[in-house]
């Protein structure tokens, strides 16, 4: 897809309003290091974040939503998306002179929920640890999980939420202990984040 077109889709994907293969498109533009596609998401982003709040809520009439929570309530509930922990089959980093490097340009960015890329930098196998990027696109979230071992992120770009009460900015540190649960992450503007984790943590929800 060339880059007019794709300059073409950014208003579409902040909205969300993208099929799965635009908003991969979309994604790996941005990951690429596009610098003009990336600060005109960031102004979309935020220029529909302030639209959103200048919005007055209107209260509609009892005999709609009255309909509308009972159509709610007849309707089972989607179950979430289980994210494709594509790490589980990476295989080990060939280091025959005892070093690995990936450089900037290199890589693949592999979807795990819509919106959530990782892209591979180590694997440690015998230790069961992996260290990757991980982008999420604003709006997007990671199911609660416990960890199987330590687990070590830094925010590169954007902010992620964790639970309710952390909020965590590009350049904020968290180091999460073996047995430790982390609650729901999200990223309201979407977000870059730099972790090295457990093969094997286990998903709560």
């Amino acid at each position: 897809m060339n880059h007019e077109k794709l300059h073409e889709l950014l208003p579409l994907h902040v909205l969300g309003i993208l099929d799965a293969e635009d908003r991969l498109h979309v994604e790996s533009h941005l990951a690429s290091g596009c610098t003009a596609c990336a600060e005109e998401h960031r102004t979309l982003t935020v220029a529909a974040a302030e639209l959103a709040f200048s919005v007055t809520p209107v209260q509609p009439p009892q005999r709609l939503r009255d309909a509308i929570l009972a159509a709610a309530a007849a309707t089972p509930p989607v179950p979430a998306a289980e994210p494709r922990r594509i790490w589980r089959s990476w295989k080990p980093d060939p280091t025959p002179d005892g070093l690995h490097l990936v450089r900037a340009d290199e890589g693949e960015w592999e979807e795990v929920l819509a919106g959530v890329t990782v892209k591979r930098l180590s694997l440690d196998s015998e230790r069961g640890l992996v260290t990757m990027l991980i982008r999420m696109a604003a709006g997007t979230s990671y199911p609660r999980h416990r960890h199987a071992g330590a687990e070590e992120c830094l925010v590169l770009e954007g902010s992620l939420q964790v639970g309710a009460d952390l909020l965590m900015l590009a350049g904020d540190f968290q180091r999460a202990d073996a047995g430790s649960v982390h609650l729901p992450q999200s990223t309201p503007e979407g977000c870059l984040l730099l972790v090295t984790s457990s093969l094997d943590d286990d998903l709560l929800d």
